[in-house]
């Protein structure tokens, strides 16, 4: 159960880890499930754990029997970028975790009151946030079902390597995120998609050098392009043999995925 400095520290941590990001009550974003209704394929639910979050996103429709806690996201929340993903991604931070967790009722399996989900403050996706893309931005990048498909596989193979600290793969895939969000931010912006499509040597450093030429960091407040390029510089040192003898073969850490958690601040997932 929590103590009085609880909620206080842990929005600390949250203001600290998400400077830049709008927050809001995660109850804004989620509706209600029923007992004994339908959980829909695709749903992130929380389940009974002891000392962390035990988080599952339903690969079927499941019935909802009340042993786990569905959290079903409104039009709300679709329209600010809250995703199952993207909760899945900022749940897994520690300070998120351990709040939720101390929270815990129950002696066996406890559970997370319904309550403290409903008040936790959740940072919003700043470009689907951000004044100077248009609040709630109907170009969001991925609003398009093929290219979300495409990253969620993406992720959930980074997500797996991650998680076993297999980094050397977990950064070619967060280049390879990196460079589909890219891409798709291009085919919303000025940019012909005609000049992409011909493009046949079209990688991520020249992803960056088509945004910095149309100047979307100058235009997107907080655009992160440092980190864009701090990816950029990581998976070229994990894939090209030259780099990796340059480096005498040094271990990656998930240190080196910090600028890759700054892209998902940004867009979401």
């Amino acid at each position: 159960m929590h103590n009085t400095d609880s909620l206080p520290k842990y929005i600390g941590n949250l203001d600290k880890t998400f400077r830049h990001n709008i927050k809001k009550p995660l109850g804004n974003y989620l509706t209600k499930s029923k007992r004994n209704s339908t959980i829909p394929v695709g749903t992130l639910v929380i389940m009974p754990s002891t000392l962390v979050l035990s988080l599952k996103i339903l690969d079927r429709d499941t019935p909802d029997k009340g042993f786990s806690i569905p959290l079903l996201i409104n039009e709300a929340g679709k329209i600010h970028g809250i995703t199952p993903h993207y909760l899945l991604w900022f749940f897994r931070f520690h300070f998120v975790n351990k709040y939720l967790v101390d929270d815990g009722r129950g002696t066996v399996l406890p559970r997370i009151p319904w309550q403290t989900i409903l008040k936790l403050p959740i940072p919003l996706p700043i470009y689907k946030n951000n004044s100077t893309a248009g609040e709630g931005a109907s170009n969001d990048v991925f609003s398009d079902k093929a290219f979300r498909k495409l990253i969620i596989n993406f992720y959930e193979d980074y997500r797996l390597n991650y998680e076993s600290r297999r980094f050397t793969t977990s950064i070619i895939l967060a280049g390879a995120i990196s460079e589909a969000i890219l891409y798709r931010l291009m085919v919303n912006s000025d940019l012909d998609l005609k000049t992409l499509e011909e493009d046949h040597s079209l990688t991520l450093g020249k992803l960056i050098n088509y945004a910095k030429l149309l100047k979307i960091p100058e235009k997107l407040d907080y655009f992160p392009l440092t980190h864009f390029q701090e990816i950029l510089k990581l998976r070229n040192r994990a894939i090209h043999t030259g780099s990796a003898i340059k480096h005498k073969g040094d271990d990656f850490s998930e240190h080196d995925l910090k600028g890759f958690d700054n892209i998902i601040k940004y867009f979401g997932l």
